[in-house]
């Protein structure tokens, strides 16, 4: 990711310090429209997951300029991914989820450079994650 591409995505993140439930909630909610066979991969209370899940959203994103910080959390992330059932043909739904939360939840502020943006940061999540580990 080019650095430019990296401060877009921290800083429209940051913009959403305050809304993280409502973030996750839309992402589960999308997420499950596109696919509810995921769902049963969900044992919890989602919005204990989705809390979780912005968690880790959050160390993914604020580790993107830090390339070993960034793949060895990428790395892990995937590995407990693995152990709970997710597949590589699941990370195309998450990632259009996650976009789609993204642009409700930003609204203007969701830019076609920051869409790119958030784009390229997620593919390099998710290959990363689905990569072995070094």
């Amino acid at each position: 990711m080019k650095a430019q591409q990296i401060q877009l995505v921290q800083d429209s993140f940051n913009l959403l310090s305050d809304e993280t439930e409502r973030v996750s909630a839309l992402f589960y909610q999308r997420l499950f429209d596109i696919n509810p066979s995921l769902r049963s991969l969900f044992s919890q209370d989602i919005a204990v997951q989705g809390a979780k899940f912005m968690r880790t959203l959050s160390m993914l994103v604020w580790g993107l300029h830090q390339s070993d910080r960034f793949t060895t959390l990428a790395h892990e992330v995937g590995q407990h991914h693995l152990a709970y059932g997710v597949r590589a043909d699941y990370y195309q739904p998450v990632g259009e989820a996650l976009l789609w939360a993204l642009q409700q939840s930003l609204g203007e502020q969701f830019t076609p450079d920051v869409e790119d943006a958030w784009q390229a940061a997620y593919d390099l999540m998710s290959e990363t994650m689905q990569s072995p580990p070094l």
